[in-house]
């Protein structure tokens, strides 16, 4: 049987080079994604004194 031959002759030098970009692009966004979740600072929303939130609360009805 007899192979079938891209009619491109840079066929296979495209495939090389999409996979290349793809591995580099991929490459990249992993460990920046991993940094960024490491990075990742929550607002502290407690008091670390007394456990009390740090929220204003809105002035309750008929309290003015």
């Amino acid at each position: 049987m007899q192979q079938v031959r891209p009619l491109d002759p840079n066929h296979e030098m495209r495939e090389i080079m999409l996979h290349m970009v793809v591995s580099v692009v991929l490459g990249g966004l992993l460990p920046g994604f991993l940094l960024g979740l490491l990075a990742f600072k929550v607002k502290s929303r407690w008091c670390p004194r007394c456990g009390e939130s740090t929220h204003t609360m809105p002035p309750a009805e008929g309290s003015r």
